[in-house]
């Protein structure tokens, strides 16, 4: 995807207005440039799309889809310095480590066998069993039927959200 947005910019400019379906993206060409457009102009990057499934779905309270704001502003920070944070992430090295082992692993024995990988599925599997590890202590694909319950939820969820 990188390579077309860089051919993209060859032809457009370094700065890029792209609408991805029923989303709005703005290409920047380097880090620097991201960083100073999100810096100055957080307010037109920081709404998000709000539909009345989302609004259902959160009970109209999730921090995810909030209107920027002073309750946007104050969650920003919380999840920067809380959960984001080099005391939680250290906190979670082993969790997120042992999880991409195992994740490793699966690749590499399905290529030495020749099978072909579906990396959406994998990728979404190791999310998953991070988080589940973090919040719940336990392997989020616990049964094949379990994880396959919860992947397909996801994948609605995705749809509905957009």
């Amino acid at each position: 995807m990188h390579q077309t947005f860089q051919k993209l910019s060859s032809i457009h400019g370094p700065l890029m207005y792209l609408r991805l379906g029923s989303v709005d993206c703005v290409v920047a060409p380097n880090p620097e440039l991201a960083k100073e457009l999100l810096k100055h102009h957080e307010l037109t990057f920081s709404t998000r799309h709000h539909t009345a499934a989302i609004e259902h779905l959160t009970y109209n309270s999730s921090f995810a889809f909030a209107p920027y704001g002073p309750y946007w502003k104050f969650i920003k920070k919380l999840t920067t310095f809380e959960l984001l944070g080099n005391r939680t992430l250290g906190q979670t090295l082993p969790v997120r480590t042992k999880e991409l082992h195992h994740f490793i692993g699966i690749l590499l024995g399905k290529s030495k066998s020749g099978e072909t990988v579906n990396l959406t599925q994998e990728l979404l599997k190791l999310t998953n069993n991070v988080i589940s590890q973090m919040m719940l202590s336990i392997r989020c694909s616990g049964t094949v039927d379990q994880a396959d319950g919860f992947r397909t939820l996801v994948r609605e969820e995705n749809e509905i959200f957009g």
